[in-house]
């Protein structure tokens, strides 16, 4: 909104520039027109589409393992759900990065050590505690880019809620790709996590599925994921990866702006004058960083 204002405001300046002798009623065409060029040009500002715009992302993992005989390492890959934060970065929750090994009934395997790394060519990774972030040297990934909105508490989510704006999953539930408005249910919340109201009809969310808010102006910005996590097996062959449903979501913080501000700034610095610009507390009128 903002930035519509100030455009507005410059449009308006250029209308009135200049005003005496102009009728009333042209002076008004002139300023409707303004108006409307700056709504217009807001309108393709915008991030629409951003939450549809994902990607699967794979990941090669190792495991060592050790048998009563031998050990040996054990490579093989798995693909989680990335989101399009930049030209140059991906984000994705650390629910991927974090996998847990499942006890097996195959006593005699003990798994040593899990390193997982992108499988593709020249990708690198920077692991957060609730998401981790994803940079290529090249431009290779294409907008609209997410927006990031953090929340000193979900209770903003509900205010902004009450003002227009709109809770919406992108889950992958059921091996489905569906995005479903949702709202958070108040006495659940405690600290950054909370529950969503549903009912019988209404699936909860699963592992690395994202909360977004749409606002008024219909820009999407990346608020909670999924308190799900992923298991794998180490025994049998192939590996076997479930993701877990929860009912639980955690809203994203301040610290989770500085995380990526962070690494946007040791390995990327040049990218950072546009990532800021996606990035909210609380509101999401003016960014975090100035």
């Amino acid at each position: 909104m903002w930035k519509i204002v100030c455009l507005v405001g410059i449009l308006l300046g250029s209308v009135i520039e200049g005003k005496a002798g102009v009728p009333s009623d042209v002076l008004a065409t002139r300023v409707a027109r303004a108006a409307a060029q700056a709504l217009t040009a807001a309108t393709a500002e915008n991030n629409s589409g951003a939450m549809k715009n994902h990607q699967m992302v794979q990941f090669r993992v190792w495991d060592y393992e050790h048998f009563p005989t031998h050990a040996q390492y054990i490579a093989y890959d798995i693909g989680c759900k990335a989101y399009v934060l930049d030209s140059h970065w991906l984000i994705v929750s650390s629910a991927c990065i974090q996998a847990q090994n499942e006890l097996i009934s195959d006593t005699n395997v003990y798994v040593e050590g899990h390193t997982i790394a992108p499988l593709q060519k020249e990708v690198s990774l920077e692991e957060g505690f609730r998401f981790s972030l994803l940079w290529h040297p090249k431009p290779v990934y294409a907008g609209p880019f997410v927006n990031v909105l953090a929340t000193f508490s979900p209770e903003q989510l509900i205010a902004l809620g009450d003002s227009g704006y709109t809770l919406r999953m992108n889950t992958s539930r059921l091996g489905l790709d569906v995005i479903r408005r949702r709202s958070i249910s108040g006495p659940s919340i405690l600290g950054n996590l909370f529950h969503l109201e549903t009912n019988v009809f209404q699936v909860t969310g699963t592992a690395l599925d994202p909360l977004f808010v749409t606002s008024p102006e219909q820009s999407e910005f990346l608020v909670a994921y999924n308190a799900g996590y992923i298991t794998y097996k180490a025994g049998p062959r192939p590996r076997c990866w479930r993701k877990h449903k929860s009912s639980a979501w955690y809203s994203l913080d301040k610290y989770d702006l500085e995380f990526i501000q962070k690494t946007v700034l040791q390995h990327r610095p040049q990218d950072w004058p546009r990532i800021k610009q996606r990035l909210f507390y609380n509101q999401t009128h003016t960014p975090y960083f100035r």
